[in-house]
């Protein structure tokens, strides 16, 4: 975890610097991980589906017809959608203009 006293040792040691980037990045660069950061041990728990690799598995979109891969679909009125059909996306798809 990055604590928050890195940026007051920043701008303390590193003050003469022009901005507030120039002295956090001069801070990262020179600063002992100790300064900077909080270490403690954790566990990440991850579905098998959210892991790196080829897809477990693909379903299509009943609406567009997206393949929609790892369990990411949405059931919404029985049918299978992925989830920007189900409005639920992270886009909006933008209207093109005619001319």
């Amino acid at each position: 975890i990055a604590v928050e006293s890195s940026r007051e040792q920043a701008q303390t040691r590193y003050g003469y610097l022009p901005t507030r980037k120039a002295q956090q990045m001069a801070a990262y660069q020179e600063l002992p991980d100790e300064d900077l950061f909080r270490f403690e041990p954790v566990r990440v728990e991850l579905d098998e589906a959210d892991l790196p690799g080829h897809p477990l598995t693909r379903v299509m979109c009943e609406q567009c017809g997206e393949g929609v891969n790892d369990r990411r679909e949405i059931e919404a009125e029985g049918r299978t959608l992925c989830r920007a059909c189900a409005g639920a996306g992270y886009y909006k798809v933008i209207e093109q203009a005619s001319d």
